[in-house]
This record gives C-alpha cells, sequence and structure tokens, in this order.
C-alpha cells in the first residue's frame, strides 16, 4: 500500500534564453550557448559568463531537476559534444562543472576579464552566489499528467495539473522568505477565495497567478511584465518576487491537507479540475502524510508518526467510514468520519476502504 511518484521532476527547455531558478539562492540563469547570464531577484545584481566555441551549435537542451535543482546544459558542434552543469560541490558551494567538451577543452570569461581562459573537461569553476539557506525538496505531488515536461508546451497547456507540482516543489528550496513578503493582490485573492472556499474562482486565480508572477522555467517575477491586463499589482521597494514561493506553498498543500485544533483535515478544498492524485511526503506537526485519491474521493493514506498523541482525522463529507490498520497486511479496524485515532511514535499507520 506504498504510495508512490514514478515520474521524476525534471523540466526540459530547448529553446535558447530560456530562464532557470538557480536553487537556494535568489539568482536564476538565463542560458545560451555561448552565454550564462546571472540575474539576482532581490537587487539589480548581475553578471554574465561568456564560453568561447565554434559554432554553429545543434539540439541545444536543458535538463532542470527539481528534485534536486541541478541544472545541465548540453549541445552538440560541428567539433564534438559540448556538456556542463549549475551544481553543488561536495562543500555545497555552486560551481560550474564542465562534462564534456569539444577536444576536451573550451574558454571562458566573466565581465570583469579582459581575455578569455582555458578550461578542460571534467573541471570546475566557482559562482559568485551566496546559498540563502540549504532547504531541500522532500514533499512531493502529481495529478496524474504524464505529458513531456518541456517548459514551452507546458506554457501553451496551461495547465493546472501540470503547472501546480512544479510550483509547490520549487517553492520548498523558498519556504524562509518572509523578510521579502508584502501582501500581493493576487495571493490575497487566492486567501480569500480560499477561506470562501469558491473552488471554481479558486482555479481561476490560480491560472491568473502563473500567467502574471512566472517566466519561462517558474521564474518569479514581481508584476504582469507581460502587459497581459490580469490585474493591478502595486510594487513595493525592498520586496522580492520569491515571496510568492512560500505564499504559494502554503496555500496549494492547504488544498490537499490542513490542520488545526480540531484535527487533521484531508482533501479539505480539493479543486474540481484534481480529481485524482498522489502527495507523498506532506509534513505535518507529527510526522508525515501520503494521500491518493481518485475520483475525488481518498482512496489510500498512509501516516507516519513521530510522535504519541490523539488526533480527529476530518475526511470528505461524503465518506462515512474507513479501515485503519497499522499493519499493512493486517485486518486493521472500521474507524468513522471524524473518529479520533491514536498515534504511537515512529509508527506507520494506513488507511483504505474509504466508504460513502
Amino acid at each position: 500500500m506504498q504510495i508512490k511518484i514514478k515520474q521524476k521532476p525534471v523540466l526540459i527547455s530547448h529553446k535558447i534564453g530560456s530562464s532557470f531558478l538557480i536553487k537556494n539562492t535568489s539568482f536564476f540563469v538565463t542560458i545560451y550557448p555561448g552565454l550564462l547570464w546571472f540575474k539576482d531577484l532581490n537587487s539589480k545584481k548581475q553578471f554574465r559568463l561568456f564560453l568561447n566555441f565554434q559554432g554553429p551549435q545543434k539540439r541545444f537542451t536543458v535538463l532542470h531537476d527539481l528534485k534536486n535543482g541541478q541544472l545541465k546544459i548540453f549541445f552538440e558542434t560541428n567539433l564534438g559534444f559540448f556538456s556542463y552543469k549549475i551544481k553543488n560541490d561536495s562543500n555545497k558551494k555552486l560551481i560550474l562543472f564542465f562534462e564534456n567538451l569539444p577536444n576536451n577543452v573550451t574558454e571562458i570569461k566573466s565581465d570583469s576579464d579582459a581575455n578569455f581562459k582555458k578550461i578542460s573537461a571534467k573541471e570546475s569553476i566557482s559562482l559568485p552566489i551566496e546559498q540563502i539557506n540549504d532547504l531541500q525538496v522532500e514533499e512531493q505531488l502529481s495529478f496524474g499528467v504524464l505529458k513531456k515536461q518541456d517548459i514551452e508546451l507546458i506554457k501553451k497547456r496551461e495547465d493546472l495539473l501540470e503547472i501546480l507540482p512544479f510550483i509547490f516543489m520549487l517553492s520548498q528550496y523558498y519556504l524562509d522568505t518572509s523578510a521579502y513578503a508584502s501582501k500581493n493582490v493576487f495571493i490575497e485573492n487566492l486567501k480569500t477565495l480560499m477561506q470562501n472556499n469558491e473552488k471554481i474562482l479558486l482555479e481561476e486565480a490560480l491560472h491568473n497567478v502563473y500567467k502574471a508572477l512566472f517566466f519561462d522555467a517558474f521564474v518569479p517575477r514581481a508584476n504582469d511584465e507581460e502587459y497581459q491586463n490580469i490585474g493591478i499589482f502595486k510594487e513595493e521597494p525592498g520586496v522580492s518576487p520569491v515571496m510568492v514561493f512560500s505564499e504559494l506553498y502554503r496555500i496549494i498543500k492547504s488544498l490537499l491537507i490542513n490542520e488545526d485544533a480540531d484535527g487533521l483535515y484531508l482533501l479539505p478544498c480539493l479543486l474540481v479540475s484534481l480529481h485524482h492524485g498522489k502527495a507523498v511526503n506532506l509534513k505535518v506537526s507529527f510526522g508525515l502524510v501520503d494521500l491518493e485519491w481518485s475520483k475525488k474521493i481518498l482512496k489510500k493514506v498512509v501516516i507516519r508518526s513521530a510522535d504519541d498523541l490523539k488526533i480527529k482525522l476530518n475526511l470528505q463529507a461524503k465518506i462515512k467510514n474507513f479501515r485503519l490498520k497499522e499493519d499493512e497486511q493486517g485486518k486493521g479496524k472500521i474507524c468513522q468520519n471524524s473518529d479520533e485515532i491514536t498515534l504511537k511514535k515512529n509508527r506507520v499507520y494506513y488507511l483504505d476502504n474509504f466508504k460513502k
């Protein structure tokens, strides 16, 4: 009864000049075959790195692994294969690591360099970017979309079922951005719609947030810079676009799981389009919760408790009862919706057979 998400969250782009976030930092990078342009979302800081090789190139590809934040760039030239990565080294410092180079060598220079410097395959250079935290992606969502994860195709489809899981994962690198928080009208509208359980309007508002406040590979921005006339946002000094991540993380998670003094709520505000899906490693105060649902009704739940406690389970109103097992192979017992269940520290509990 283990709940697993098989699809690897790796964004793909073949577009020259697409932008990608650098994990655990406030920087993003716009990637061209011969240029890496790094910009800080929190300030006007920026720098460029130029790569000198004999063009033209073909099959330009960028892979962004959202699980570890690593960027891999590769393409072909007339002289051979060119590939490198933007990643952390063993000391958790950001580096540019060159995997494969035509004739095992290339040249590179920054804005401040007068001349190009040679660098060989398997060598790396440090990037002058400070990491703001060491947060990792642990919680993951899937709404059953198995289409190619090409960012250009994602932008054309504008499907929340594939957009929300990507935003949810990336947001986990930016959960300590409260220092840059501000009352964004898009976010405040989402909160109001959630409180009023306006699910149809909430979906529309989430679409608007994606269209207005993100570009390329889910890089955040403070305004609708494409002038789509979606809404009005008053830009404030000192406010970083990355604040939208921490807000959206809480909103997206609250659609699926919530916790308060009255207990644990599962699928409390499931959107109309989210008719089936999975969520794994959702953090709650007492441990981790995995969810799986189908036809808008809970199918499986796994609770990994880190504490001894009693908690009231509040399920969807349509559900009358369910089975609770402490052993995956055991028979378990039947519990009613809103029953209080007892959890033991370091134990795993399995819930299934949800009956209407």
